[in-house]
């Protein structure tokens, strides 16, 4: 409802009508960055959890880790999918507390996925440190806006694979649970590359 407000330029000082596309996610960054402040006053989960889910042909695999709050997306379009191609890309976008600027590589996908995961947290009352794998397979093959991808990740939220002690377990589970290589996504994650100040002392 919000989002067609804002489309048909009845919101804001200088209003002015918007694309559909522009209004999600503007509106999806605002309630995102509202979440965000509201979920660092929280504790940090207690282990490292993961969930998995598939929805219109798309495969979401999240990874939360006791940790202070960060997000990252890393996505991408398996070979014959619909932006598919025979040597597929890992697509990144991340934050810490602050996202600076545009998501350039997952654009409009990147606002959705992580307004369900803020939700999510603001319900369970905790924060963590978060990576989603989204994986479009060639089943996606109209594409149909960012809605799905907020609610495919809120699915997926829904299903929880395992509770595991430590990172390295944890990955082992999200491999098996991944078509495209591990490996390849670690290439290019900034979350799961990056140590605390905690991890370097020790």
């Amino acid at each position: 409802y919000v989002i067609r407000l804002f489309s048909a330029g009845l919101l804001g000082v200088d209003k002015r009508i918007t694309p559909t596309r522009w209004s999600i996610t503007a509106v999806e960054d605002i309630l995102g960055n509202y979440l965000k402040r509201k979920i660092v006053n929280f504790k940090p989960i207690d282990s490292y959890e993961v969930y998995h889910g598939e929805f219109l042909g798309n495969r979401y695999t999240i990874l939360l880790m006791p940790k202070e709050y960060a997000f990252e997306l890393l996505e991408v379009w398996l070979k014959g999918s619909l932006f598919g191609c025979d040597m597929p890309q890992v697509l990144r976008d991340y934050e810490f507390f602050e996202k600076k600027g545009y998501a350039e590589e997952t654009s409009g996908a990147y606002y959705s996925a992580r307004l369900s995961v803020l939700d999510y947290l603001r319900k369970r009352k905790r924060q963590a440190r978060v990576v989603v794998f989204r994986e479009i397979t060639p089943d996606y093959y109209i594409p149909v806006g960012a809605w799905q991808i907020r609610l495919g990740v809120e699915k997926a939220l829904e299903n929880r694979i395992g509770v595991f002690d430590d990172l390295k377990s944890a990955l082992s589970v999200v491999r098996n649970l991944l078509i495209f290589p591990l490996d390849r996504y670690l290439e290019r994650s900034v979350i799961l590359r990056t140590k605390t100040l905690s991890e370097f002392v020790k």
